[in-house]
């Protein structure tokens, strides 16, 4: 699976309620070929929504970064955001999340009452196919932070660069691992090729198994 990260280029609105600051806007989008030549299905936004709900935002640590970790879990030490509400409104995502009391957090209320325009950035791991020329993010894709950015309009090189030679493996136990894609990549050419020669021995088979979840 790969690290996808999405920065939309939408205006936030700001509300501040006795003493909290709130950013409001739309979090992400389906069905929109976006500037990173990417589409998310309706039907793989709803799912992925309904678990991020489900797992993060009800359970209240749905918390977002300032910036793109390049990792997919977030990382609560460097928490400035906690999401509490994301929902359909046709095919956007409309979301609202209150900014912390937190180092970070402080950092992007100084840049808010600033006068700074922030956005933000999903972060999630999923698989991509490719369709006349458009990534469809596939049916494996799933949210796990709202990060906020001050640079929307960056290229999609700067997204293509976190996600060089990375990849990221889910174990049985629900774990995601880091992984070496071009090693992985061999081994899984090595394999293809035992295959191939309908040779192979079961020992052979179980060594070149073994040799690829070594790397995961």
């Amino acid at each position: 699976m790969l690290l996808i990260t999405e920065e939309l280029d939408n205006e936030l609105l700001y509300e501040a309620k006795e003493k909290e600051l709130y950013i409001k806007g739309v979090f992400a989008q389906a069905n929109t070929v976006n500037n990173n030549a990417r589409i998310y299905p309706r039907s793989v936004m709803e799912q992925a929504l309904s678990t991020y709900k489900t797992d993060w935002i009800d359970k209240k640590r749905a918390i977002g970064e300032n910036n793109h970790p390049q990792t997919p879990h977030p990382d609560h030490t460097n928490a400035s955001i906690l999401i509490e509400d994301m929902h359909f409104e046709g095919d956007d995502v409309m979301g609202k999340a209150k900014v912390l009391n937190t180092p970070q957090g402080n950092i992007l209320r100084g840049l808010i009452e600033g006068g700074v325009q922030v956005a933000v950035s999903t972060r999630g791991t999923g698989s991509l196919k490719k369709r006349n020329g458009i990534n469809e993010v596939q049916s494996d894709y799933r949210f796990f932070a709202v990060d906020t950015v001050l640079n929307p309009g960056a290229p999609s090189a700067f997204v293509q660069g976190i996600m060089e030679g990375k990849e990221w493996a889910m174990g049985a136990n629900g774990e995601i691992t880091e992984i070496d894609a071009h090693r992985l990549e061999e081994h899984q050419k090595f394999i293809d090729k035992v295959y191939a020669t309908k040779k192979a021995s079961e020992s052979k088979l179980l060594e070149a198994f073994n040799s690829i979840m070594s790397k995961v």
